[in-house]
This record gives structure tokens, sequence and C-alpha cells, in this order.
């Protein structure tokens, strides 16, 4: 059984930016967006953080709720406009590298590479996601793919007109909406829970900032920590099976404490492990060896577009 963790230095290759480029990339795309919702978003943060540049997951974290929503909302809108570029290197990682019962651990939020994985044959959106979307109309994913820092194409929120089926259903997964299934391949499902359309819902439930919190807080109480918790625990069990692991891409945030925690507390001490994160491989290897793994290769040269074609 092998397992892949992947993070933002493998989406470059599909245009999607690092998180030291992201403010950059984004503050552009709002100053130029039609839509004077977003420039003006771009005006209250950047009053905020004159010189926000690098450390963006940290500077995020003390906007006001507020402006913390609509900033993932313009997040999600701007990975939604570039995953129509071409995604080469995930295509060949689904076609060559990932085999059934592979899992896929990914720390991105766009959603490029599980339409790769579903037009290689590999993933299927039912319960690729490690939870059940439309079932009984589809056949099991040969491979998993856990996003545990939420994805560009989750949505949720009650809604007093939306029904009793809806609001039940939040406490257990997020709801995907027509155009996203459409994208994936999947044209002709439709997840009957998710609203006709999102206005007004939480779109784009993403964790962009270093004090990531694990559920959804509205005025009727707390929502999906359950599910988070559930999808945590399936990386760790994941982890604990693993003979191999390869991290491709993600550079092992020292802010990111959940993420280290869970790599480092629940990975097999047998299990052979590959780091790809160029300059960070080096710093990575050695967090292993200090918590006792042995086999270890790290490479500091390859990216991930090189490293699909290579092996």
């Amino acid at each position: 059984m092998r397992t892949y963790i992947l993070g933002a230095g493998a989406s470059v290759h599909a245009g999607y930016p690092l998180a030291t480029q992201l403010w950059h990339e984004l503050s552009h795309w709002m100053g130029n967006h039609i839509n004077a919702h977003f420039k003006d978003l771009k005006k209250k943060i950047e009053l905020q953080f004159p010189n926000c540049s690098y450390d963006v997951e940290e500077s995020f974290s003390t906007l006001p709720p507020n402006l913390s929503r609509d900033l993932r909302h313009a997040i999600s809108g701007f990975f939604n406009e570039i995953r129509h570029g071409d995604a080469h290197a995930y295509s060949i990682f689904a076609k060559n590298h990932v085999h059934p019962k592979d899992t896929i651990i990914t720390f991105n939020y766009d959603v490029s590479l599980e339409r790769e994985l579903s037009r290689g044959g590999k993933w299927d959106l039912g319960r690729g996601y490690g939870f059940d979307i439309c079932p009984g109309t589809t056949s099991d994913s040969l491979v998993k793919l856990l996003k545990l820092h939420g994805s560009t194409n989750w949505i949720g929120k009650p809604q007093s007109n939306t029904g009793g089926a809806f609001s039940a259903l939040l406490g257990t997964r997020f709801v995907i909406m027509q155009p996203d299934l459409d994208f994936l391949g999947s044209q002709n499902l439709r997840d009957h829970h998710a609203p006709y359309d999102d206005g007004g819902h939480e779109r784009g439930l993403i964790l962009p900032t270093t004090d990531k919190i694990f559920y959804v807080q509205f005025c009727k109480g707390v929502f999906l920590e359950a599910f988070w918790e559930g999808l945590w625990k399936q990386a760790a069990d994941t982890l604990r099976n693993s003979e191999e692991l390869t991290i491709l891409g993600y550079r092992f945030s020292d802010t990111d404490h959940r993420a280290q925690e869970l790599i480092l507390k629940y990975t097999n001490r047998n299990a052979k492990i590959s780091i790809y994160s160029l300059e960070q491989s080096e710093r990575i290897e050695k967090r292993f060896r200090e918590h006792g793994f042995a086999n270890l290769y790290a490479n500091s040269k390859v990216k991930f577009e090189a490293w699909v074609e290579q092996h």
C-alpha cells in the first residue's frame, strides 16, 4: 500500500501559486476583476497588511471573520479560473504512478488533480474523497484523495428555506454544486443535498490561515466537526498501514502543527519514505530522522513535473 503527500509544489505546473506567491497573484486578480466586491476586498486587506508578501497564512489569521470568509471566496474564485488550464504533470501522475488502493493526502485546495485522476479511470467522485456523495449511483473509487485543508468545490451552510434534508446533512459532509460535478466529469450526477444555487452559502470551505479550525460555526451551532475528524482519522490509518510514502512538493510547514503531528506520529516506522520538496527536502528528512525513521531518501533538485517523467 502506497501513500502520496502533495503540497503546493505539485500544483505549480498547473498554474496555481505557491504560498509565497499567493497574495501577489490573488491581489492582482482581485484588482482586475469585473466584480467590484473583489476590488473592495483587496483594498480592505491591504489597509490591514500593507506589506503582506511572504507568510500570508499568518497574516490572514488575524483578519476579522467577515473578511476571512470573503478571502476564502476570493481564493476559490481565483482557483476556479486557473483550473481550466493545462495540468499535464497531474495527468502523468494519474496514469503512470497512482495504482488501485493507493491514497493521496493533499493539502492543496485545487480540483485539477481529481479531474485528471477521474480522466485516467483511477478516481470516482462517489467515494473518492473519503465520504459518500451520490450514494447508490457511483462505483467505489480505485484510489482515495484526502483533502485535509479543504477544497474549492466543497460548500455548505444551513438555510431556513433549504429543507430539513440539507440541514441535517450538513453535520455529515460538505455538498458539491453541479458546475463542480461537471468539471470532474460527473455530468450525469447530481448531489441531491446541494442547493440549486450557491447564494448565501459558504463556498470554498478551505483553510488558508495558520489557525486552522476544523469545523464550521453558524448561528445554529457547530457543524462538520465529525466530518473533519473522520478525514484526518482516515489519513492516520492510511499512513499507519503504508509500506511506501512519497512526499511531493510539500514544505512541511512548522506552523501547521496538526499536519506535522499526523505525519510524524502515524507514519509506519518501517515505510520507505521518499521526499521531493526542493530546498525543503533535507529539512524534512532531518525531522523524520529525529523521530526515529531510518529508511529515507531526500532529493532537493527534482520538481514534481520532472519526477513524474523520471520515475
